[in-house]
């Protein structure tokens, strides 16, 4: 008999408590957490999307939001949760070109074979083939819509 342990991602038991943390209320400890787990892993993009959404709900800070969200992507450049996370937290700061740049760059994976959900992929198209439209009703009606959830067990593809 052969054994068959599955190696454990070593953020999974942190990421899992800092998240508890936040449930409990405590998201400056959350933040402490992931950015103590972060020191050690700076490469886990779980852990920078977790954090990107600590910033965005509840502590309202979107250049950090937009940080943490832009370090995901960058370390996973086909993580679709991160992407629009991303796309998000730019338009939320009023960097516009900068979500532009982001669409026309998910757009492009997607193009490549990267699958996107079909709303996802609606609205990247629409901000790509008309960005001053989509950035006059953003700026007149609001966001996008409602936040992507971070915790899911696909890692967002």
């Amino acid at each position: 008999m052969t054994d068959q342990t599955t190696a454990r991602d070593p953020i999974e038991e942190p990421l899992a408590e800092a998240l508890a943390v936040l449930e409990r209320g405590d998201a400056e400890g959350a933040v402490r957490m992931l950015r103590s787990l972060l020191q050690r892993f700076p490469k886990s993009a779980r852990a920078w999307l977790a954090l990107g959404a600590i910033w965005t709900d509840p502590l309202k800070n979107a250049e950090g939001a937009v940080e943490s969200f832009r370090n995901a992507t960058i370390l996973d450049p086909q993580h679709q949760v991160a992407s629009v996370a991303l796309l998000h937290g730019l338009i939320a700061a009023n960097r516009f070109d900068e979500a532009l740049a982001e669409a026309q760059r998910f757009l492009a994976l997607h193009e490549a074979g990267v699958p996107l959900d079909s709303d996802h992929l609606a609205t990247y198209r629409d901000i790509v083939s008309d960005p001053e439209g989509m950035k006059q009703d953003l700026l007149a009606h609001g966001n996008l819509g409602s936040r992507p959830a971070v915790a899911s067990s696909d890692g967002g593809r």
